[in-house]
């Protein structure tokens, strides 16, 4: 199984967060990266809006702040799908090497199985 749990760490997603230190081996850090999306994606906002509306009572900034779609998506999905990743890159890695190990795959096509998760 543990391969299983370490199956998605070899992609290019994982090394490049491992090289700019928001994960390690054996710590996921997950609210430091959920907070940094939170930081990337929703607050550079408000200044923005601010920028172009020239206070916080215009109309624009009154728009972006009763915009409910885009608070949702910045605060609680991201952070949520960051914080859903743990579990989920464990069961997926299980379940990509079951098909291997239950032979499910012909014989012909393991492959091209072991190629598409070598390099996954």
């Amino acid at each position: 199984m543990q391969d299983a749990d370490r199956l998605f760490q070899q992609c290019l997603p994982f090394k490049l967060q491992k090289w700019l230190r928001l994960v390690e081996l054996d710590k996921a850090h997950l609210v430091r990266r959920a907070m940094l999306v939170i930081l990337v994606g929703w607050a550079p906002l408000a200044p923005l809006v601010l920028f172009q509306g020239g206070s916080i009572g215009s109309e624009s900034f009154v728009a972006f702040s009763s915009d409910f779609t885009v608070h949702a998506r910045s605060l609680i999905a991201c952070p949520l799908l960051i914080l859903a990743e743990t579990a989920c890159a464990k069961q997926l890695g299980a379940i990509v090497l079951q098909f291997g190990d239950d032979g499910l795959l012909p014989e012909k096509e393991r492959p091209g199985f072991d190629m598409a998760v070598s390099s996954t």
